[in-house]
């Protein structure tokens, strides 16, 4: 029997990045909260498996979202890459929406802390020029708005609150590498959040996973 990633458009390091990808949002209190389960995809190419042609291998655990906790007992099943690139395609239409929710979440943190220190009149000031208010967000969660903290990336490696070690992108001055680079703050327009493909992504998750 050859090699089953032969004859596969797809390679196997490209599978394993996106499984990534799928379970950094699927372990989020987002995606948590609005499907009530916690998933953990993972790559199973055995023989067995691989004879079946189900290699992906997902942990399901129920998720209490009165509590936020997640439920220890869990059932294991397999899909195939085609119903696994089907949940993936779905969830990266919808990342967006995710991110921003995310965003929306730490802000409201930020701004309630804020509100405790400061008052209410100053929760959203940028904390390096205490004028304009706060647009833009580091990995650690820190918040300024986007003219000071350009001009402090182009001349530091680190958070000018925490001092987070931050990589600089050489080829943009004004980036960060890595996943959580530069966030912008910005509210989503209902009109614009793509009801369809959130409906289709609860369905299939009903579908293969409930």
């Amino acid at each position: 029997m050859g090699n089953f990633w032969d004859n596969s458009e797809i390679k196997r390091e490209e599978v394993e990045k996106n499984i990534g990808e799928v379970n950094e949002i699927t372990k989020s209190d987002i995606f948590m909260n609005k499907y009530k389960i916690f998933l953990k995809f993972q790559l199973e190419d055995t023989l067995v498996q691989k004879m079946s042609k189900k290699i992906i291998k997902v942990e399901v655990h129920k998720y209490d979202d009165k509590n936020s906790t997640v439920d220890k007992k869990k059932h294991s099943l397999f899909i195939t890459i085609d119903n696994f690139y089907r949940y993936f395609n779905l969830l990266m239409n919808l990342r967006k929406l995710f991110l921003n929710e995310r965003m929306r979440n730490n802000m409201d943190k930020l701004r309630k802390s804020q509100i405790e220190i400061y008052g209410e009149d100053e929760s959203g000031i940028c904390p390096i020029c205490c004028e304009n208010n706060v647009d833009m967000s580091l990995p650690c969660s820190h918040f300024f708005c986007e003219k000071c903290i350009n001009a402090w990336i182009g001349k530091n490696e680190s958070c000018p609150l925490c001092r987070y070690k931050l990589t600089i992108n050489k080829k943009n001055p004004t980036g960060v590498k890595g996943g959580l680079a530069w966030n912008i703050i910005e509210e989503v327009d209902p009109e614009e959040v793509d009801k369809e493909n959130e409906e289709s992504l609860r369905l299939l998750t009903k579908k293969l996973f409930l």
